[in-house]
Formats: C-alpha cells, sequence, structure tokens
C-alpha cells in the first residue's frame, strides 16, 4: 500500500503514525526509531510551555543530530515566520527530516504540519504562485 495520497494538485506524504493523548509521549522514542533511515534527523516543534521540563529530550527520545524550535503560542503563526523556519531548517542542512513532531497545542501542531509539508513542496508564496490549494496540503 503506498503512503502517497494523490490530492489532484500533486502528491503529498500522509502521517505514517500519529499519538495523541496524555501518555503518548511514552511510546514515541520507539515510533522515532524506527522512522530513522538514511536521515536520521527529527525535528520538534514544542511549545514553549514545555521548555523547562527536566529530561525532555530523553523522554522524547532526542539524539544527537535532531534538532528543536520552541514555539511561542501566544498568536497564530505568520506566513513570514512559516518560511523563516523553513528557511532555518535549509540553513542547517535539514531538507527531509526522517520525522518531524510537533508537541504542544494547536498552533503547534499547525506549524509542526506546515513546515513538514513545506520542505518537499517549497514556501509558500511559491505554492500560491503555483496555484497550489494550501488546504489540500493541510
Amino acid at each position: 500500500m503506498s503512503n502517497l495520497l494523490n490530492s489532484g494538485e500533486q502528491s503529498v506524504r500522509n502521517v505514517g503514525q500519529y499519538t495523541i493523548g496524555k501518555y503518548s509521549i511514552v511510546g514515541l522514542s520507539r515510533i522515532l526509531d524506527s522512522c530513522r533511515g538514511d536521515s536520521n534527523i527529527v525535528v520538534f516543534f514544542i511549545d514553549i510551555f514545555f521548555k523547562k521540563q527536566h529530561k525532555l529530550k530523553s523522554k522524547l527520545g532526542f539524539k544527537e543530530g535532531d534538532y528543536i524550535i520552541f514555539v511561542e503560542t501566544i498568536e497564530e503563526p505568520t506566513t513570514d515566520y512559516i518560511n523563516s523556519k523553513v528557511f532555518e531548517l535549509h540553513s542547517q542542512g535539514i531538507n527531509t527530516p526522517a520525522a518531524i513532531v510537533g508537541m504542544g497545542g494547536g498552533i503547534t501542531m499547525d506549524i509542526a504540519k506546515a513546515i513538514s509539508n513545506l520542505l518537499t513542496n517549497g514556501d509558500i508564496e511559491q505554492l500560491k504562485a503555483n496555484n497550489v490549494d494550501m488546504k489540500k496540503l493541510a
């Protein structure tokens, strides 16, 4: 079975696995280990609320080379913010990570989803210029 979804505009990878809920972090390390292949890098988008938690990296299955971005969740993300994070990842040599993890509420999840799509599909303005329906990418 293919893990590609043909949206009519272009092909977009579906999420292979996801966990939701209070204790979902318990199995995250196992899931990430199964995703690591050619690209061993995992990118984490985490609500800044969790920044001071002790042992956060070990609970997440964080490994050397992984990348964490703590997200301010006061306001909805802008196009410029999303594009800047895509540029930040590209400038670090992160183009196709093994996985992207969003931890937090809706804003953090929206950022993780948007960046996941844009890492391989181009920036938001480029997609709009090509008449790609952004709702089909989410």
